[in-house]
């Protein structure tokens, strides 16, 4: 799961980000700012799962 955009609700965002990658503070609003991947090989279930919770607090989301 890639982050593209983090959208008009950057802090829900960051929020988000620290709850998948256990990433602090810091490091989850950069890569909120700069996008990237949130998580890796995982199943896709799970990914659509993660890319649902995005987009429900506005920011831009992909599998690959």
């Amino acid at each position: 799961v890639f982050l593209k955009d983090a959208g008009t609700n950057k802090i829900g965002t960051i929020k988000l980000v620290r709850e998948y990658t256990g990433l602090g503070l810091g490091e989850a609003k950069t890569l909120s700012e700069t996008g990237g991947a949130i998580k890796e090989n995982i199943e896709k279930k799970e990914a659509e799962e993660i890319v649902a919770k995005f987009k429900e607090a506005g920011a831009t989301c992909e599998i690959k």
